[in-house]
């Protein structure tokens, strides 16, 4: 089974960027135990407002229970009426690998 790799965006509504914040770290910590996830990482833009995840899991399998699960589920709902636009995932593959 390949490793699945996978970006993704979030950006706040204006004026809701610490709520958005706090929804998303809790994501996070859930997020880190979870069965075949090799890494789990939050960023911020230095500008503020829009939240970048960097992702690994095992398999596909762990990447599909992590989407099923009960806290990203509750994330999405907790964070709707806090972003601007949608959130936006993107699954990649490498280009160049860092060995």
């Amino acid at each position: 089974m390949a490793e699945v790799r996978v970006f993704a965006k979030a950006k706040a509504k204006a004026g809701k960027e610490q709520q958005l914040r706090e929804v998303l770290l809790e994501l996070v910590k859930k997020s880190r135990v979870e069965d075949g996830t090799d890494f789990y990482e939050l960023f911020e833009t230095t500008d503020g407002g829009e939240f970048l995840f960097s992702e690994q899991y095992a398999s596909q399998e762990e990447f599909e229970a992590h989407k099923s699960s009960d806290h990203f589920k509750a994330a999405g709902e907790a964070a709707e009426s806090l972003l601007d636009g949608e959130l936006v995932i993107w699954v990649v593959d490498p280009v160049e690998p860092v060995l």
